[in-house]
C-alpha cells in the first residue's frame, strides 16, 4: 500500500527523487514486553447504578449542600 502510494505521488509529481526518504530506525520499545505491573495500576471503574447505601449517603450530602 505504502508503495502504491509514493509511486502516485511520484506520477502526479507531488514528490521527486530529492524529497525521498527511509527510516530504518530499530525501535526498541516495540520488542519490549508490556510488564505486568503496568497493566493493573489503574483503579477498576464502577458501572450502573450506584448501592442503596451510596445512594442514601449521596442524597443525604446533596440534600445538606443545597441547605447551606
Amino acid at each position: 500500500m505504502q508503495d502504491e502510494l509514493i509511486q502516485a505521488a511520484f506520477l502526479e509529481g507531488f514528490l521527486c527523487d530529492e524529497h525521498l526518504a527511509f527510516d530504518v530506525t530499530h525501535l526498541k520499545a516495540r520488542d519490549a514486553l508490556i510488564s505486568s505491573e503496568k497493566k493493573g495500576t489503574k483503579p477498576p471503574t464502577k458501572h450502573g447504578h450506584k448501592t442503596k447505601e451510596e445512594q442514601v449517603a449521596w442524597l443525604a450530602k446533596q440534600a445538606e449542600s443545597k441547605r447551606i
